[in-house]
């Protein structure tokens, strides 16, 4: 081999290298193209299209979020006024039953103090008759608060039969 020979070889081999070199370098600039990474293939696209054209035939939802939320709000706050008011009835016949409990009370201490006594006067003997009237309605009422109401009078009553039998008892002592 000539020495004339060994440069083109040398020339041909960097020619090939050069060569293998573009067509790596145009390569990797396709491989590197930025559009085709943000551009989807076709066939994917198509079915991007595809669903998009079903979703906007399906019938839109009857409320909006708005009306949701105003829906929950209407819910919830009918959920605290039913509970306030259960709370409130719960509180209000406690405190009823106390009150009836105290009429009670006053009342079988006011007939042991009848009881005292033998001969009724006739005014008594009236207030008796109410009482009576009184005690009948008492067991037919189903109302506590009727019933609160008819005790009382029932006391009111009891109580006026124990003053006439002291103004009677005075009487006989002067």
């Amino acid at each position: 081999m000539d020495n004339k020979e060994q440069p083109n070889l040398t020339d041909l081999q960097m020619a090939d290298e050069k060569a293998a070199e573009d067509f790596l370098f145009k390569q990797a600039k396709v491989e590197l193209n930025i559009e085709s990474q943000l551009l989807p293939p076709t066939d994917v696209w198509q079915d991007i299209e595809m669903q998009i054209s079903v979703l906007e035939k399906e019938p839109q939802p009857k409320y909006s979020l708005s009306k949701k939320r105003s829906i929950t709000w209407g819910i919830s706050m009918a959920a605290s006024f039913i509970l306030m008011s259960v709370g409130w009835l719960m509180w209000s016949n406690f405190h009823l039953q106390g009150q009836l409990q105290q009429v009670i009370l006053a009342n079988q201490y006011l007939e042991l103090q009848l009881e005292r006594e033998t001969t009724p006067t006739f005014n008594q003997t009236l207030l008796v008759s109410k009482i009576s009237e009184l005690e009948n309605k008492l067991y037919y009422s189903n109302n506590d608060k009727e019933m609160l109401a008819l005790l009382m009078a029932r006391k009111k009553l009891i109580q006026q039969i124990i003053e006439l039998q002291k103004e009677e008892n005075h009487e006989y002592s002067i």
